[in-house]
């Protein structure tokens, strides 16, 4: 296990590459959007439940009841007794991540943006 602070954007895809599982025990983190980007690189993620829904705990990772270290080091044991469920979980992790790609949201964002703005201008023209 290696612990890290903050790194330069240009090495994040490197520790990706050289890692099994990622952890992102937050208390406030709403979305962490690092979870995806580990995801995409195909693994899978022990995150707390503060961090949006892109963690489906079994499938893709593990999703931790509460933030301690009693429970982080029980999730990581749980992965350790039964590595032979990493593959599965793995897969699962990019088929999630590509949910999530831009090609994905973008239309539905693009469309509710335009939703808003066509109201917002109904609205403008009738006052």
């Amino acid at each position: 296990m290696e612990w890290r602070d903050a790194v330069p954007r240009v090495d994040v895809h490197g520790f990706y590459r050289r890692s099994h599982v990622f952890i992102l025990p937050t208390h406030s983190d709403g979305f962490g959007l690092t979870q995806l980007e580990a995801q995409s690189w195909g693994l899978p993620v022990i995150a707390s439940l503060n961090c949006g829904e892109v963690v489906r705990h079994g499938e893709n990772g593990l999703l931790l009841p509460k933030v301690s270290g009693t429970v982080i080091a029980e999730a990581i044991e749980a992965i350790l007794k039964d590595p032979s469920r990493m593959p599965a979980m793995s897969v699962k992790s990019k088929e999630i991540a590509a949910e999530y790609s831009a090609e994905r949201v973008m239309p539905t964002f693009l469309s509710s943006v335009g939703q808003v703005l066509e109201r917002g201008l109904r609205s403008y023209s009738h006052s």
